[in-house]
C-alpha cells in the first residue's frame, strides 16, 4: 500500500542535438522510482551459496571461515558447515540522490546467514530445500553507496563503484558485536 516516491523539484535539461542516437537523461525521481520498483517486486532477494560465489572470493560461506565475522559460530554448528547468505529488502525503501554526476544512495536490506547443520546436499540443494537449515545470524544492515556513470568510448557506457559503507549494522538474530562487525566490513 505504498506508492513510489515523487518530487516535484526535478527538472529535466533540454534536448541537446550531438548528433549521438541516445541521450539518457536521469533525475532524483527516475533513479528513486526504480530502485523503489526493485524492491517492490522482490528483484534484490538473493541467496548465494558455495555454488554460486567464485572459488577466489576472499570469505567463503562455511562456518570455519565465517568466524572472522561472527566468533561463536564454530562453537555453536562445529567446523566446515556449508552456509547460505540470503539478502533480502529491508524495512525502508531506498533513498537515491544525483550529486555532482554522482548517484549517491542509502539502500536497507536484510542480510541473514543460514548453516546447513547436516552438509550432506550443500550446496546442491538450495536454500529453499534445505530441512537441516539453522538462521544463524540474522542483520538489518543500512548501506550508503555512491557511483559515477561514465563513457570510456561512445559505445560503451560504464558505472563504478565509488563507496560503499555500512553506516548501521542491527543484530535481529545471533551473537555477534554489531560495532566490531561493521568496522570489520567497512
Amino acid at each position: 500500500n505504498m506508492s513510489a516516491p515523487v518530487a516535484d523539484y526535478d527538472v529535466m535539461p533540454d534536448y541537446i542535438d550531438d548528433g549521438l542516437p541516445l541521450q539518457l537523461f536521469l533525475s532524483n525521481t527516475m533513479m528513486g522510482q526504480f530502485l523503489w520498483g526493485i524492491f517492490q517486486s522482490g528483484k534484490i532477494d538473493e541467496v548465494f551459496s558455495a555454488a554460486n560465489l567464485p572459488k577466489d572470493f576472499p570469505l567463503q560461506l562455511n562456518t570455519t571461515a565465517m568466524r572472522i565475522l561472527f566468533p561463536n559460530i564454530t562453537a555453536q554448528y562445529g567446523l566446515d558447515k556449508g552456509m547460505y547468505l540470503e539478502i533480502t529488502k529491508g524495512g525502508d525503501y531506498p533513498l537515491v540522490f544525483i550529486r555532482d554526476g554522482r548517484l549517491v544512495a542509502d539502500l536497507a536490506v536484510f542480510v541473514d546467514f543460514w548453516v546447513d547443520t547436516d552438509g550432506s546436499q550443500y550446496p546442491s540443494q538450495g536454500l529453499a530445500n534445505c530441512t537441516t537449515c539453522e538462521k544463524a545470524v540474522s542483520l538489518n544492515v543500512s548501506t550508503f553507496a555512491s557511483a559515477v556513470i561514465y563513457q570510456e568510448e561512445p559505445s560503451r557506457i560504464m558505472v563504478a563503484l565509488q563507496n560503499l559503507v555500512l553506516h548501521q549494522i542491527d543484530v535481529l538474530q545471533g551473537e555477534t558485536d554489531p560495532k566490531n562487525l561493521q568496522d570489520l566490513l567497512n
